[in-house]
């Protein structure tokens, strides 16, 4: 099985990319093949009528059997490189797969309920299996890297 982690910050050396890893990790030692992408690295066109996007990222996602799905909280909500990411990729064979959401929020957690909505109704209309949906703050982060371990071993098993 494949495990495939998506930031979706512009910012490669961050927390998100630190919860990712470790939710790779946790794939990885439960016997997952994984990959980590940044979506920053792609050219992802804002959502228009005629819905362009990579086909080289969309033959990536598409090529995995599971996903984690971290992205920083602007203004109540994910980001929008995420938000382009989740307008435009396109996911026919997703259905089922298992799916991890990770929300980072640097500042007082504020929006963190709202970020994660956003991704889990992301993967609710990209017909995937959201699991374990994780709010993470400065406040609670060194104890959210352990969950995300745990949560990328349940993702490939």
């Amino acid at each position: 099985m494949k495990a495939l982690g998506i930031l979706g910050t512009p910012h490669k050396n961050g927390r998100t990319n630190r919860l990712i890893t470790r939710a790779v990790e946790g794939s990885e030692d439960a016997g997952g093949h994984t990959e980590i992408i940044y979506s920053i690295d792609y050219d992802i066109p804002q959502c228009s009528d005629d819905h362009k996007t990579s086909e080289e990222l969309n033959k990536v996602v598409d090529a995995a059997d599971a996903y984690v799905l971290g992205a920083p909280v602007y203004y109540l909500d994910v980001n929008r490189l995420t938000k382009d990411f989740m307008d435009v990729i396109s996911m026919p064979n997703s259905n089922g797969r298992p799916a991890l959401g990770i929300g980072m929020a640097g500042g007082t957690g504020k929006g963190l309920t709202s970020a994660l909505k956003s991704i889990y109704y992301f993967f609710f209309c990209k017909g995937l299996r959201g699991i374990d949906p994780l709010p993470v703050s400065r406040f609670n982060f060194d104890q959210a890297l352990e969950e995300t371990y745990g949560s990328g071993k349940r993702l490939v098993s």
